[in-house]
């Protein structure tokens, strides 16, 4: 089939569709899901490919909101992401229903030229976008190894062809203390709190010397249970971009030092512990293995030495 004729094809069928996509994007829209629970969503997605005859393979990498849904035979496969999962209290602020409408109308349209022009396609059902890198472990289980070439589309205020994605990371830091009364015998405590005030602070100051390209957003998810009790337990959540992976790991470090600094100024050098995504299954990590630091329980040792020898007794 010549590219002209298929291209007409492949229009023909997303207009003949369009009914159903646009009805498959206000459901999805109007059920939220949250990372790795988007069962929903992941079925509405599957129902349309399901009616063409694709082929559909569930919860592929062990995850239970993917699938891989196929069409034809031919030696070149062509790979469709749909995400689907929403953002929380938000919804879908960021058009997942969208990208999932869309991928279904792209594989619907791929299909009718899978034939004429050699195609094997492939829906890939990806969950956890916004939280947890459901691409990163269907890709560390083997589920695009096959896959010569992958597109999405992503929705938003301007046409780009080739979009550039961002390098990320995330982080989640918790500070343990010691729990003391607030007004009878605070000088008891240590202030879990005051280590977020510290690292956020840091952080803030920071910001002056991030690189082109490099951000970060953060959030506290426990800043403690009640005004009069010193916290013992503070938790952050944050996530660093960057334009490239060797940019990443930069900004990556010098986050780590925020967060450790934060630990030592309020003395909760040895309750410091950090959960590194995009698995959020991952075992909790101690400093030593925060983001790519490699000299972290060293300098911890250090710090722990000097701060003894300073102690009068």
């Amino acid at each position: 089939m010549p590219t002209a004729t298929a291209a007409v094809s492949v229009e023909d069928a997303i207009n003949r569709r369009s009914g159903d996509l646009i009805e498959l994007s206000h459901s999805i829209h109007a059920e939220p899901e949250l990372a790795f629970a988007e069962f929903k969503s992941c079925a509405k997605t599957q129902a349309l490919v399901a009616e063409r005859g694709f082929e559909i393979s569930a919860s592929p990498g062990g995850l239970d909101t993917a699938f891989r849904a196929e069409f034809g035979s031919g030696p070149l496969v062509i790979g469709i992401c749909a995400e689907y999962d929403a953002l929380p209290g938000l919804g879908h602020a960021c058009g997942h229903n969208i990208i999932a409408a869309s991928a279904v109308g792209t594989a619907l349209a791929l299909a009718d030229v899978a034939d004429d022009l050699g195609l094997k396609v492939v829906l890939l059902g990806t969950p956890a976008e916004e939280s947890g890198g459901g691409k990163v472990l269907l890709l560390n289980a083997g589920t695009f190894d096959d896959i010569a070439a992958t597109v999405m589309l992503h929705p938003g205020p301007i046409d780009i062809a080739r979009a550039r994605s961002l390098a990320a990371a995330q982080v989640e830091v918790t500070y343990l203390g010691r729990e003391a009364h607030a007004a009878v015998a605070p000088y008891l405590g240590v202030n879990a709190a005051d280590a977020i005030t510290v690292a956020q602070t840091a952080i803030g100051l920071l910001r002056q010397q991030f690189a082109p390209g490099e951000m970060a957003h953060g959030i506290v998810t426990d800043g403690g249970q009640a005004p009069n009790v010193i916290p013992a337990r503070t938790v952050l959540l944050y996530l660093m971009r960057a334009t490239d992976a060797a940019s990443l790991r930069h900004l990556d470090n010098r986050m780590a030092d925020c967060f450790l600094g934060a630990a030592i100024a309020t003395g909760c050098v040895d309750g410091l512990f950090l959960e590194c995504h995009p698995d959020p299954r991952n075992a909790r990590s101690d400093a030593a293995t925060m983001l790519n630091l490699t000299d972290v329980e060293p300098l911890l040792t250090d710090c722990k030495r000097i701060a003894e020898a300073m102690r009068v007794e």
